[in-house]
């Protein structure tokens, strides 16, 4: 079964052209870094970058506050995640 894209859309004025495009991602990015607010929690995978105040962000996820105050229950879990918090070199402070 195929879903034509013109039935599909997207919000806040992106089309799926954007997602194509290095213009539209960082676009995509900086919407998406706007939306956050000081003190939210988030949960960042990353990579070691070449000093250990430096990472480079693989997975940013907001939204987290459920999964970060009711550890425990199956459907908060995050496997092995380490969720200790580190030095985040002023990222997010």
């Amino acid at each position: 079964m195929s879903i034509a894209s013109d039935h599909l859309s997207l919000a806040l004025g992106f089309d799926f052209a954007d997602l194509y495009a290095r213009e539209g991602l960082v676009r995509l990015d900086r919407t998406f870094l706007d939306y956050l607010k000081t003190g939210d929690a988030v949960i960042i995978s990353s990579t070691v970058g070449a000093s250990a105040d430096q990472v480079t962000a693989i997975m940013l996820l907001a939204g987290v506050e459920a999964i970060l105050t009711q550890p425990g229950t199956r459907e908060m879990s995050l496997g092995d995640w380490n969720v200790g918090g580190g030095d985040l070199g002023g990222f997010g402070q």
